[in-house]
């Protein structure tokens, strides 16, 4: 079995994506982007099968509501082991309904060997970020009602993003101290803080919202040294509603092999591009956890996932990878992987689970 594993590595290092080519996704990693060739140093420390059989980076986003009884699906797709996101926000100023959501959400994901990770919001989604003595109560609550079965916190998601009159993040300086905030009054080394990932763009309209620069947002960040001592995981995503990505795309600037690029977030040079310049700046090397990843169900995109989800297995700085999304039929009805009626994975996903994980 193994050679067949082999040989669909080989091929899959070997295909040409956006004009990008990947020669070696091992420690020591050779970039090919266009006529540009650049070598990125291995990681500190990194734990990676060479060839992995199995898909235990995976796993998928469970939007809230639903019921969690088919948490078990993700082992079908994996193979072994895996990873859950779930979100939790706030209803009428309180976490109430996020505190006894989530801890089935996290019983049930310990019951399948799935590793929960928990993606914090604010009142009514993002309508209005939370206090942070509130959000550092939900998440002492939660690890004491699952008996610290719970590790892994993503707080917010987007933060480059102004959602409708919320403007709390709109200087990266006060998502940095919100962070470092919850980080300080946790006092807590076993919960590990995830930043929100970015929405890799420029400036401009995302559908009503506006979002901010990704670029400029990160270099404010950068500015902020305790921030960086306060995040565990960079958080990131490979992930567009269009496939050509030309919504969400930067030009990248400062850092030589993606200078003058086009970097979008439908693939891996965008969060590449984020750890390159986080390292540049702070002389740190983040694991980064990818909390959405995918595009939408179409047999146009299925040779496109399965090069992105062998990329993400195979990518020593990848801790994890979150397929983007498991349910949420009612607004994400073109890229939910599960199907509605028998709450199992639908024939789509057992289709790419056989070609990646199995």
């Amino acid at each position: 079995m193994k050679y067949k594993y082999i040989i669909l590595m080989l091929l899959v290092l070997t295909i040409v994506y956006a004009e990008t080519t990947v020669e070696n996704f091992l420690p020591g990693i050779t970039l090919k982007y266009g006529n540009k060739t650049t070598v990125i140093d291995e990681p500190d420390i990194i734990y990676v099968d060479v060839f992995p059989e199995n898909c235990s980076k995976l796993g998928f986003v469970y939007m809230p509501g639903y019921g969690y009884d088919f948490l078990k699906e993700t082992i079908q797709f994996t193979d072994y082991e895996g990873w859950a996101l779930g979100i939790a926000y706030s209803r009428n100023d309180n976490f109430e309904f996020a505190l006894q959501d989530m801890t089935i959400f996290i019983e049930e994901a310990s019951k399948q060997k799935l590793t929960p990770i928990i993606r914090i919001l604010g009142n009514n989604w993002q309508q209005e970020v939370m206090p942070v003595d509130t959000v550092v109560n939900f998440i002492n609550n939660l690890s004491k009602a699952t008996n610290n079965h719970i590790t892994y916190i993503q707080i917010w998601d987007k933060p480059n993003i102004i959602f409708g009159d919320n403007k709390a993040f709109e200087n990266p300086k006060d998502y940095a101290d919100y962070i470092v905030n919850i980080k300080n009054k946790l006092n807590n080394s076993d919960i590990k803080i995830i930043s929100g990932s970015l929405s890799l763009g420029k400036a401009g309209k995302v559908g009503e919202n506006d979002r901010i620069d990704a670029n400029s947002y990160l270099s404010g960040l950068l500015n902020i040294n305790e921030f960086w001592q306060s995040i565990n995981y960079w958080g990131s995503s490979v992930y567009n509603a269009k496939v050509n990505g030309k919504e969400n795309c930067i030009t990248s600037e400062n850092i030589e092999f993606y200078k003058d690029q086009q970097l979008c977030m439908d693939n891996i040079y965008g969060y590449r591009w984020e750890l390159e310049k986080i390292k540049q700046s702070t002389n740190k090397t983040f694991e980064v956890i990818l909390t959405e990843i995918g595009y939408p169900i179409s047999l146009e995109n299925m040779g496109k996932t399965k090069e992105l989800l062998y990329l993400v297995k195979s990518d020593p700085y990848v801790k994890s990878g979150l397929i983007f999304i498991a349910n949420g039929w009612d607004v994400w009805q073109n890229s939910a992987w599960f199907d509605k009626e028998n709450r199992s994975l639908s024939g789509y996903a057992y289709q790419i689970s056989d070609a990646v994980c199995s």
